[in-house]
């Protein structure tokens, strides 16, 4: 039987301050971001502070390019969970064509349906 993960430590929260210049933007933009949803944030009293594990999968899931495997997998749970679709028609038809298996030496094998 395998033991569940030890829990990570909590990082320190960061201020609005904080938060936009880790993101590179303005502190309206970071409000603006939080109020719309976008941006998870935790409210202490009449304080506002953001989790950086937020601020890492904000940017992680508007990194332009091709999706990384985890972040592919985790849209598809979130799609079977919540019942909306994230992932268009087209792109889900591609992804469903593409077989990604690992050979015992750790090495990635890509396969493609034709």
């Amino acid at each position: 039987m395998q033991t569940p993960d030890p829990p990570r430590p909590r990082p320190d929260l960061m201020t609005t301050k904080e938060a936009a210049k880790r993101l590179g933007i303005s502190e309206r933009f970071v409000r603006s971001l939080q109020h719309s949803g976008s941006l998870p944030a935790v409210k202490i009293g009449r304080t506002t502070r953001f989790d950086p594990l937020d601020l890492e999968e904000f940017i992680r899931f508007r990194k332009s390019g091709p999706l990384s495997l985890e972040t592919l997998e985790t849209l598809r749970e979130i799609e079977r969970k919540t019942g909306t679709q994230l992932i268009d028609r087209n792109t889900n038809d591609l992804l469903s064509s593409v077989r990604i298996k690992y050979d015992g030496a750790g090495a990635l094998r890509i396969e493609v349906d034709e």
